[in-house]
């Protein structure tokens, strides 16, 4: 059995704020992309991936058809 980012080596908070969602959401809308979200977040590129596959299998984010990179 395999556990996704069972490695000590991974730092994984996945939790955000109302105002980094919103922030987030801003940012998705306006096709910034995946690097330039994390960024201006302060966050690690693979964070936001996660957070972009949570938001957007919860239909809360719509597809941009150039998926993360704007």
């Amino acid at each position: 059995m395999y556990y996704l980012f069972d490695d000590e080596r991974i730092s994984l908070n996945p939790i955000f704020k109302e105002r980094e969602l919103g922030k987030f959401y801003g940012m998705w809308e306006d096709w910034a992309s995946l690097s330039k979200i994390a960024r201006a977040m302060g966050r690690r590129n693979l964070k936001i991936t996660l957070l972009i596959v949570d938001r957007a299998e919860a239909c809360a984010i719509k597809d941009r058809g150039t998926g993360i990179f704007g």
